[in-house]
């Protein structure tokens, strides 16, 4: 029996000695950030950029949502962080989170889409009143002076 009785004792300062070590390593004073990336009808967002800014601990963390618009960070000192979220054809969101000790804070990001600004040049040419013929037998004429005509006049004062 006393065999068996320090077998036992040894199994169960084993099982202690486990319990104990996971305690330990349990106790991680980091924090993460997890989340969603979605547009405003509610479609998930993939391959949106997310960055996270702390300037009073001058750290800066960057990752990228997933195919299903999901991403985490983990690793992250307890504080608040700026959160800026952006992707194409989206407009930029920001937030501010309070990460925690030792827990895992979840934000879901609604993301707008942005107005496209578009800029159409166009240009034709015009038919300048020095290449129309002239009605000669009329003391009145209609036409349409264009700015390069004013700008090609022959003038006293330019040459």
């Amino acid at each position: 029996m006393t065999k068996l009785a320090s077998l036992l004792r040894v199994a169960c300062l084993f099982l202690l000695w486990i319990c104990a070590c996971s305690f330990g390593f349990a106790q991680n004073p980091r924090g993460a950030l997890r989340g969603t990336i979605q547009d405003a009808s509610g479609a998930r967002v993939p391959g949106a950029k997310i960055t996270l800014r702390n300037p009073e601990l001058a750290l800066t963390r960057e990752t990228q949502s997933d195919a299903r618009g999901e991403f985490r960070v983990e690793g992250l000192p307890p504080a608040s962080y700026v959160v800026t979220v952006d992707a194409n054809l989206f407009a930029e969101a920001r937030a501010e989170v309070t990460i925690p000790t030792s827990s895992v804070r979840e934000i879901n990001v609604s993301l707008q889409t942005k107005a496209l600004a578009e800029k159409v040049l166009v240009t034709a040419p015009t038919q300048s009143v020095t290449t129309e013929s002239l009605d000669t037998g009329s003391a009145v004429h209609e036409a349409v002076i264009y700015r390069q005509d004013l700008e090609t006049i022959p003038l006293a004062a330019r040459s």
